[in-house]
């Protein structure tokens, strides 16, 4: 038996104080846009720090309908284009340099992105063309990929 399997790790990002509080109802003030409650029964972090998501979330319509309405307030389903320049070289530096420590410790990363339909696959690719984004990922990583639309079985999928 691992020895990790008699810890009981808490999830500071989910039960902690500051994360109590941080779910606490507080309107916007004027020119704010605030985060957003996501519902803490998503997903969980299983022994070897890989997010799952939950049955629960899986089989509730009203945990998937609030996450599907933060999206849409995050600008999911907007034209407007995505981060870009300094600020998107940064985030691909810093997963860069995490890649690299997982690399180097024998560690193997495989970027896959998942399907999207609807007013989600309208609006990605105007507002993160792949080009710019995935396929720029793998390239700044070194990195293999999964990308649904490469894949006959998921390319046209429709995701209700």
């Amino acid at each position: 038996m691992a020895l990790e399997s008699v810890f009981l790790f808490i999830d500071k990002e989910k039960f902690s104080l500051e994360a109590f509080l941080d779910d606490l109802r507080i309107p916007d003030r004027k020119g704010v846009r605030g985060g957003g409650i996501f519902p803490k029964k998503f997903s969980y972090v299983d022994f070897q720090r890989q997010e799952i998501m939950t049955h629960e979330f899986a089989t509730d319509t009203n945990m998937q309908r609030q996450v599907t309405n933060l999206w849409s307030k995050w600008g999911a389903l907007s034209d407007k284009h995505g981060v870009t320049c300094d600020t998107l070289d940064k985030i691909f530096s810093r997963v860069k340099n995490s890649v690299k420590k997982i690399n180097e410790r024998g560690g193997k990363v495989v970027f896959v992105r998942t399907p999207s339909s609807g007013g989600y696959g309208l609006h990605e690719p105007i507002s993160h063309p792949r080009s710019e984004y995935f396929d720029k990922l793998l390239e700044v990583t070194g990195s293999p990929g999964i990308h649904y639309l490469d894949c006959p079985d998921t390319k046209k999928l429709y995701l209700s």
